[in-house]
């Protein structure tokens, strides 16, 4: 049965059950569960870094720009956020900023 499941099965199903009990990771309470996120983050950084190093690259000659927020959010959570851009994409950004499209 085990071999017909997807890879990190065990993962989803340990995300599901956290939904259902309302925890995250164990933890209960806001704070910790909001804990258990950066921590979470934190491990997470370097991995998603390098996959978006190689992204950038692979694809794009290694012009890209890798970025990384994190903090607190409005409600007494935390956010994380990585992304990838490059110089033509931070041009079309630009100038569309003032919410036109423009055509060429």
């Amino acid at each position: 049965m085990t071999e017909d499941l997807p890879p990190r099965a065990t993962d989803i199903f340990r995300h599901l059950n956290d939904l259902r009990s309302g925890t995250y990771e164990g933890a209960r309470q806001w704070p910790a569960r909001v804990g258990v996120f950066r921590l979470a983050v934190s491990l997470l950084d370097p991995v998603v870094r390098r996959v978006l190093e190689q992204a950038n690259g692979a694809f794009l000659r290694g012009s890209g720009t890798i970025n990384h927020r994190a903090g607190d959010d409005r409600d007494g959570g935390a956010y994380a956020h990585w992304e990838l851009s490059w110089p033509q994409q931070r041009r079309a950004t630009a100038a569309t900023a003032d919410g036109l499209s423009r055509s060429r």
